[in-house]
């Protein structure tokens, strides 16, 4: 406890000292500083010492923003807690309203759902629960939700950052850009930083910020994108190049307004620069800001410069790698289906042996619905969904026997079995049709993700697997589906049509951490760990890092769209898409979670496929320090990982 008391009073001292060079300068006035730390509530400093507030705020919350307007009152928004008020730094009061509580069907939960983005002028307040947008004219006494006319792609729009513009609100969103609000929302997107994908397709990059002076629109970006102005509505926009070093990461956190100068806090320092002025200058407070978040409690701080106070956040700083040290650390694995498993148990463990692997993913529930060990499970029985032929321990103890940690990947939604089992209760069902529900070509037959029992019956298998000595549980099809004409998807089994589909598959995965003792881990689609998604799958990286202890993105990057990073050669293509992506699963995880990408060890739109192709995905891995990688191959075969091997 000694060592703990001396590195805190040593931190505050170096603070302090840091603190007198900046009044003696003049740059920094009193009354300079709040943060909120997770183990102590708000810190607060005079500019000459920092002191503990003694205030009512909860302790660990999981801060998103921190705000004061010109009237001292303050406003800290969170990612599960909602949205706390203050009018004095000491004393705060929760005014979220209980139409921002977290839709679910566990019992005792009273969760909010996150405040994604946050704004205010005088009284008027404007906030986003990731996908919908509600407006207060009575600081935060009442709410009304605000209509979304003119925003399109309804199922993809998620909530970034928000502004009032004249009491109209201005809405970022995290793929489909910028909008401003007449009567309806206009798309003044126009000019800002996208990514094309396949065809006319593309995605903008996040909206981080948003700021109104005057006529002038102001747009930050996350991702090292940097800023913009428009000067006429959104009709033009002007990239202003702030000075970024970090290209990959760096977020612009904060734009205010003082006079002719504007501020800029990013995840790097704030910058300002007056109007007249060609390039932007670093604030000598940015080593403050460096120095307060080397306490990787402290989460986000107010920070007040010419009278004005400025948002700066700790998203960036090492220190703040929040994930526990468990068995699902450092795994190194390749995937196999359990026919492959059958015909070459021992190919495959020479091929983990030569080529530095540690694990292996064995499909024990695939994507029809069969389970590959013996249960007692009584719907698995019933439904003639258990196939107990190959022997699975077996298996399990060869692998142990060579030091491998063997996990279990379990398809959860996507369930033919179940699906045509019960007269179809428990399928998703059409709202056109009146009939089950199929997905695309392929009549993919998907469960019910909001169905209880569908959740229920998946975790009772898992638990049988844990049993039968797997090491860990891979959930994989933890989505709704994606094809076909999933606008009629009637979800019979929903009890709040206000749900999002991510709070149902965090309802499963919360239920699954509670009930198993091993790992557990999940699937994701590779662009769901690049952008927040929208409400049409349910895949929230954010919030399925708070309830598993792995997270692997599908990064093959085949599986982009022919455009996407095609301004990088055949050759850099590989590397770039598994570096940024596996950056950006970090960031918008919040370094909860280990992330273990799926990366691609098959043959399909790569011009540069050989050795040299399976590396590059690995110098990708191993440069953006990601905890471990799958290879994926449908078929078992991993001839190229020997050579690769041999070439490395």
């Amino acid at each position: 406890m000694k060592k703990i008391t001396d590195k805190i009073i040593w931190f505050y001292f170096l603070l302090i000292v840091t603190f007198f060079s900046f009044n003696c300068s003049g740059q920094i006035k009193e009354n300079n500083i709040l943060v909120y730390n997770s183990e102590k509530g708000f810190i607060k400093s005079d500019g000459y010492r920092f002191s503990k507030l003694n205030t009512d705020i909860p302790r660990n919350l999981i801060t998103v923003d921190l705000a004061s307007d010109d009237s001292g009152n303050y406003y800290l928004t969170t990612l599960q807690s909602g949205i706390f008020y203050s009018d004095d730094t000491a004393s705060w009061k929760n005014i979220t309203p209980s139409l921002f509580k977290r839709r679910t069907g566990l019992s005792g939960n009273s969760e909010f759902r996150k405040i994604s983005t946050f704004d205010f002028n005088d009284a008027n307040l404007i906030a986003a629960t990731k996908h919908n947008l509600y407006l207060s004219k009575d600081r935060g006494a009442n709410w009304k939700e605000v209509s979304l006319a003119g925003i399109e792609r309804g199922n993809w729009r998620y909530f970034t950052a928000v502004a009032l513009n004249r009491n109209k609100p201005l809405a970022g969103t995290s793929t489909n850009g910028l909008f401003l609000k007449s009567s309806a929302f206009r798309d003044i997107s126009a000019g800002l930083p996208s990514e094309p994908t396949y065809g006319k397709n593309y995605f903008y990059e996040s909206v981080s910020e948003i700021a109104v002076n005057k006529t002038d629109i102001y747009a930050g970006f996350f991702f090292g994108k940097g800023l913009f102005m428009s000067p006429d509505s959104g009709k033009t926009w002007k990239n202003l190049e702030l000075p970024l070093v970090n290209k990959e990461l760096s977020a612009v956190q904060c734009i205010k307004f003082h006079n002719d100068t504007v501020y800029v806090s990013t995840s790097e320092a704030i910058f300002f620069k007056k109007s007249e002025d060609k390039l932007w200058q670093k604030h000598s407070s940015s080593q403050l800001i460096s120095e307060i978040f080397k306490d990787p409690c402290n989460l986000i701080a107010l920070i007040n410069i010419n009278g004005i106070n400025i948002t700066v956040k700790n998203d960036l700083a090492p220190e703040r790698l929040l994930i526990k040290d468990t068995n699902a650390s450092n795994k190194k694995a390749i995937y196999t289906s359990v026919w492959t498993l059958r015909k070459k148990s021992n190919v495959l463990l020479q091929t983990m042996k030569k080529c530095g692997i540690n694990s292996i993913v064995i499909d024990l529930k695939d994507d029809t619905g069969y389970f590959f060990m013996k249960t007692s499970n009584a719907t698995a029985n019933e439904i003639n969904a258990v196939n107990n032929k190959i022997g699975i321990e077996k298996y399990i103890k060869l692998f142990h026997d060579n030091g491998i940690h063997v996990i279990a990947r379990m398809v959860v939604f996507k369930d033919k079995q179940l699906y045509n089992s019960y007269n179809n209760k428990y399928a998703i069902w059409d709202s056109k049709t009146g009939k089950p529900w199929k997905g695309s070509v392929v009549h993919e037959f998907w469960c019910d993700p909001f169905s209880s029992f569908v959740q229920n019956y998946n975790i009772e298998l898992a638990k049988d697997a844990e049993k039968a000595g797997f090491d860990e549980i891979q959930f994989d099809y933890i989505r709704f589906p994606t094809d076909g004409p999933i606008f009629r998807c009637e979800f019979r089994n929903s009890t709040d049509t206000d749900a999002y589909k991510s709070e149902a598959l965090a309802d499963f995965l919360q239920k699954a951490q509670a009930e198993l003792k091993i790992p557990v881990s999940t699937d994701i689609y590779g662009f769901n760990a690049w952008y927040n998604f929208g409400n049409i799958m349910g895949q929230d990286i954010e919030i399925f890092a708070l309830y598993v202890d792995a997270i692997s993105p599908m990064m093959y990057p085949s599986h982009y769209g022919n455009k996407f990073y095609a301004v990088f050669s055949h050759a850099e293509r590989p590397f770039q898409i598994v570096y940024h992506n596996s950056i950006r699963a970090h960031y918008l995880s919040g370094n909860r979670v280990h992330i273990r990408p799926y990366i691609q060890a098959f043959n399909l739109l790569s011009p540069t496929w050989g050795p040299g192709y399976i590396n590059t995905q690995l110098n990708a891995i191993e440069k953006s320090k990601t905890d471990g990688y799958i290879f994926w191959n449908a078929a078992g075969e991993y001839d190229m990982l020997l050579k690769a091997a041999k070439s490395r």
